[in-house]
């Protein structure tokens, strides 16, 4: 009976146990536990997970006043109910962290090289005046779209081998299966370390319109299509010019004809010259070429161009040719991806006939300089110096990386017109605003040109040194002295200047200015205790300004810019250009010959023949002076020609237009005088009415090649 009431009794306990459980358990989520919670509201200790708790453990056969004990348990993650997908983390799980060691070696082999040849071929319109002696391409702001394609379609299978270096502890929150890696659940970011070397050959197939500027370092697959300046292709307009043979009517007519025939340049003579693509065919063979004249070209020199048998025929010796820098690297690359298409053509004439190249560097590609004839400001001079060795290899004849038909290009000329300040479109801004910078560029590249070519000659930028800034024009005038200043001296071989008749006020008394301007940076360098050769880069006379020179002033000009510039000692002087140019604003007509096709030799060119034929041998004696000529406008130049045995005048009466004539008396028995063209009349003591050792030459404003004979 008392079991019976005992079981009884704790039967009773159980049912109110379990009653104030299952009302607890409402309470709490439906878990039976006493949360223990210190300084905290029961709210804040529910947000705890999970929280420790006590459970009450009855033992059975005990009775009801037995003490319940309780065990602490540690807190529990809860097991979710659904099995997970690997990489899958459950929001109410804690999630384990650990640091795989990633156990592959990738080694990638990248040797890929490309090569391609953008070919801009656009023809922009000048739309800006051209002073006396600028270059189409230096003055005429040209619109145009270029028309780069390099585009490659690169192909290359690389193989990989780099060492990756995790940088992150990924998360895993699944069991790998078997042959799962790291990467296949949380991937492990890390940053290999490569060193590829490129070689792949690309296939450009498109042609781009350029868009957006490089920045240094782009590439075309990193930025979009670079913009670029190109050196304008000028297409010249032609005008009707006299025949040849034809002269004003105050001249006599000219018969002259030149030693070098047009049928000459169509009977090369093959010789071999050295460079990788073989013997290239030679053209002159036979005719004599000037040492002291040249002539100005742009674009195409080779024997394509309808200019090539003008340039044959016209016995020029040297001739000045734009060496671009943005063509050749419009967007910053390495030499091996240079393209040297532009600058092929217009030095191609050197590889086929036998002629001195001044080749002036210049027009540097957007992404180096905010002017594309002044500093290298957005860049380190590093890239332009890399260029310039690359050119000055490329041309210097030894059969290593040469061009074709092995061109050669000893004497480099650093910018054109250097001395002109910014002002204008951005490729006229030259370095006129930083002398110190110039004197610096000079330093820089002068042993980089000599070491790429130990014969190269370093020449200084032709400055215009006229059309003065303080006379409203674009010319520093102290610009010189400010780089002799900076010490720049030591570091060309050659000066360097541009000289034109309508602006001979600057320098002379009279035209056509070119001796006295000479004189004029003779005593220059002097000052500075430096005695250097000079050239003269560009000289011509043309119609700017409104001032006509019809073709036999132009010719008669010819011989007297060559006869004070040989009297100046220069070592060359370039004839700007060898064929008519078009101007916008009419005529720009300085050619030697036109722009027809073929182009008709002028008056002018008969005229450097002359020149050539009297003065290739020669050397310059003496000025005679105003007593000796009678006037001070009556100009006359001896020289001596040991090789031909001969003495000679040249002698004239200024201005080129004058109609005026004179007479000059010389020391001589007999006389042969040949005006420009060639004509010839005999004059003997005598002739005057007076035996005395004397002739009396009649001379006028064309000059007079005067032989005195005893």
């Amino acid at each position: 009976m008392k079991k019976t009431s005992l079981f009884s009794a704790l039967a009773l306990l159980l049912i109110c146990l379990l009653m104030a459980g299952s009302l607890l358990a409402q309470e709490s989520g439906g878990q039976i536990y006493f949360p223990i919670i210190s300084g905290q509201s029961e709210d804040a200790a529910q947000v705890e997970t999970p929280t420790p708790r006590i459970t009450v453990a009855i033992e059975p056969g005990i009775d009801n006043t037995s003490t319940p004990t309780a065990t602490m348990e540690p807190p529990q993650t809860p097991i979710p109910t659904s099995t997970l997908r690997p990489g899958e983390t459950p929001a109410d799980t804690a999630t384990p962290t650990f640091t795989p060691t990633p156990t592959f070696t990738p080694t990638p082999t990248l040797t890929p090289t490309f090569t391609f040849t953008p070919t801009p071929t656009q023809t922009p319109t000048p739309t800006s005046t051209l002073r006396p002696g600028e270059t189409p391409a230096e003055t005429a702001t040209s619109t145009f779209t270029p028309t780069p394609t390099f585009t490659p379609t690169p192909t290359l299978t690389p193989t990989f081998t780099f060492t990756p270096t995790p940088t992150q502890t990924p998360t895993p929150t699944s069991t790998l299966r078997p042959g799962e890696t790291p990467a296949e659940t949380a991937a492990p970011t890390f940053t290999p370390t490569l060193t590829p070397t490129f070689t792949f050959t690309p296939t450009p197939t498109q042609t781009p319109t350029p868009t957006a500027t490089l920045e240094p370092g782009e590439t075309p697959a990193e930025t979009a299509t670079p913009t670029f300046t190109p050196t304008p292709t000028l297409t010249p307009i032609p005008t009707p010019t006299p025949e040849p043979g034809e002269t004003p009517a105050n001249t006599a007519t000219p018969t002259f004809t030149p030693t070098a025939t047009p049928g000459e340049a169509n009977t090369p003579v093959p010789t071999p010259t050295r460079g990788s693509t073989g013997p290239c065919t030679q053209y002159g063979g036979g005719s004599m070429r000037s040492s002291h004249f040249g002539v100005q070209m742009y674009e195409d020199t080779s024997p394509a161009s309808k200019y090539f048998s003008s340039l044959v025929q016209s016995k020029a010796g040297w001739f000045r040719a734009e060496v671009s820098w943005g063509m050749t690297e419009p967007y910053n690359t390495t030499p091996q991806y240079y393209d040297w298409s532009y600058n092929d053509r217009v030095t191609s004439a050197a590889g086929h006939l036998n002629v001195n190249v001044i080749g002036t560097i210049g027009f540097a590609p957007v992404w180096a300089a905010n002017r594309t004839n002044g500093p290298i400001d957005k860049v380190s001079m590093d890239e332009f110096l890399e260029f310039v060795s690359a050119a000055v290899e490329r041309y210097d004849g030894d059969g290593v990386a040469d061009a074709p038909c092995s061109p050669v290009v000893n004497y480099w000329e650093m910018y054109n017109e250097p001395d002109r300040i910014g002002a204008g479109s951005q490729y006229r801004r030259g370095w006129g605003d930083y002398p110190e910078e110039y004197a610096e560029m000079l330093r820089a590249v002068y042993p980089v040109i000599k070491a790429a070519n130990p014969r190269a000659k370093v020449v200084f930028g032709g400055i215009a040194n006229d059309w003065f800034t303080d006379q409203g024009g674009h010319f520093v005038r102290d610009w010189t002295e400010k780089v002799l200043d900076a010490g720049g001296g030591p570091y060309f071989d050659i000066m360097n200047f541009h000289v034109y008749p309508n602006f001979w006020p600057e320098h002379a008394s009279q035209p056509p200015g070119v001796y006295e301007k000479a004189q004029k940076f003779r005593r220059i360098l002097a000052n500075y205790g430096y005695h250097k050769p000079i050239v003269i880069t560009e000289t011509s006379a043309n119609s700017a300004y409104g001032k006509n020179i019809d073709n036999e002033y132009q010719a008669r000009y010819v011989v007297e810019i060559f006869t004070q510039a040989l009297a100046a000692d220069t070592l060359a002087t370039m004839w700007f250009m060898l064929y008519d140019t078009p101007n916008a604003q009419g005529s720009y007509r300085n050619g030697l010959v036109t722009d027809d096709n073929p182009p008709r030799p002028k008056p002018a060119l008969y005229a450097y023949h002359t020149a050539v034929e009297f003065f290739e041998t020669a050397n310059f004696v003496r000025v005679l002076s105003s007593a000796e000529t009678g006037a001070a406008n009556r100009l006359a130049y001896e020289f001596n020609d040991p090789v031909r045995n001969r003495r000679f005048v040249v002698a004239w009466v200024n201005p080129v237009g004058s109609t005026a004539r004179a007479n000059l008396r010389l020391a001589a028995n007999r006389a042969v005088v040949y005006d420009i063209y060639g004509n010839t009349r005999s004059i003997a003591d005598g002739a005057d009415g007076s035996v005395d050792g004397h002739v009396t030459v009649e001379i006028s404003a064309q000059p007079s090649f005067i032989t005195l004979l005893r």
